[in-house]
C-alpha cells in the first residue's frame, strides 16, 4: 500500500469517528515517509486529545514542534507549543521550548518572556541549571538583545555567579550602546561594576547633564535655562537717560526744540554736520 493509499484510509477512519483506527494508519503512513511530515504529528496529537489521552497527544505535539524547527518553520513550532498551554500551563518543559524558538525567530521580548516563566518554573522544581542553559542558548541567538543578556545576568546574579552575572551585564550594556541608549548601558555597567566591587559611575538621561553646566568663571554649577537671565541681571545698570527719552521707555529722537539736551546723531558719510540735504 502506498503513501496514498494509506493516508486516504487514515482520512475514512477519521470522517467516520474512529479515531483510534485513523491514529493507527497515520503512524502507519510516518513510518513510510523518509522524514515525518510535522502536519501528520500534530494530527495525531489532536486525535490523542480527542480521546483524553493528553499524556500521548501532548508528546506528539512536542515532536511536531521540534520538527517545524528543524525545517525552519518556527511560526508552525510556536503555535503547536501554544496549543499545548493553553490545554495545560503546567506543561513546563513547553515554556522553554518556545522561549527557543521565539530566540530563532528573533523576537526578542517574546523569548524573555517565556524562558523567564520556564526559569521560574524550574527554580520551584530544584532544577535551575536547565533555564541557566536555556539563557545561554538565546543569548548566542540574540546577542543584539539588551534584554536578554540582562535576564540571563539577573538569573546568575541571583545563584551567586557574580563574575559572570557582571559579564552579562557587560554584554547587556554594550548591546544597549549600539543602539544609543547611553543612560541604560551607563547602568548596566553599573550593575557590573558594583558586583566586581569597583565604583559605579552616575546614570545621566541626556537632559541632566545639559543642566549642569559650570561656570568657568565662579565655579558654580549654572542651569542653561537661567543662564542669559542671570547675565542679564548682573550686567551693569545702563546710564540715566541713555536710549530713551526722559525715561518713557520709547527710544529717543533727535528734537533740538523739545529735547535740547539730546545730542544730534552723527553725520552720515559723506556730509559734514550743519550741512543741508542732498537735492533729490
Amino acid at each position: 500500500m502506498n503513501e496514498l493509499e494509506i493516508k486516504r484510509k487514515a482520512n475514512d477512519f477519521l470522517h467516520k469517528g474512529k479515531y483510534q483506527e485513523a491514529i493507527a494508519e497515520y503512524e502507519n503512513l510516518l513510518s513510510a515517509q523518509k522524514k515525518p511530515n510535522p502536519a501528520i504529528v500534530n494530527l495525531i496529537g489532536d486525535l490523542h486529545v480527542k480521546q483524553g489521552d493528553f499524556e500521548k497527544g501532548f508528546e506528539a505535539y512536542l515532536s511536531a514542534s521540534r520538527t517545524y524547527a528543524e525545517e525552519g518553520l518556527f511560526h508552525n513550532g510556536i503555535a503547536v507549543g501554544k496549543k499545548v498551554i493553553r490545554l495545560d500551563k503546567e506543561q513546563t518543559e513547553v515554556y522553554g521550548m518556545l522561549g527557543q524558538l521565539y530566540a530563532r525567530q528573533g523576537l526578542g521580548m517574546d523569548c524573555v518572556k517565556f524562558l523567564s516563566e520556564y526559569a521560574r518554573r524550574m527554580e520551584e522544581a530544584g532544577e535551575y541549571p536547565a533555564a541557566l542553559a536555556s539563557f545561554a542558548e538565546a543569548c548566542e541567538i540574540l546577542p543584539e538583545f539588551p534584554d536578554v543578556h540582562a535576564s540571563y545576568g539577573d538569573m546568575l546574579e541571583k545563584v551567586d555567579r557574580h563574575e559572570d552575572a557582571a559579564v552579562a551585564f557587560d554584554r547587556a550594556a554594550g548591546a544597549c550602546a549600539d543602539r544609543e541608549m547611553a543612560a541604560e548601558a551607563q547602568a548596566y555597567r553599573n550593575r557590573a561594576s558594583a558586583l566586581r566591587g569597583e565604583t559605579t559611575e552616575p546614570v545621566g538621561d541626556g537632559v541632566s547633564d545639559l543642566m549642569s553646566l559650570r561656570n568657568l568663571d565662579s565655579g558654580e554649577m549654572v542651569n542653561p535655562a537661567t543662564r542669559a537671565t542671570a547675565s542679564m541681571s548682573s550686567a551693569p545698570p545702563a546710564p540715566a537717560g541713555a536710549g530713551t527719552a526722559s525715561g518713557s521707555g520709547r527710544f529717543a529722537v533727535y528734537d533740538p526744540a523739545n529735547n535740547p539736551d539730546i545730542p544730534p546723531p552723527p553725520p552720515l558719510p559723506g556730509r559734514s554736520a550743519g550741512a543741508p540735504p542732498v537735492a533729490a
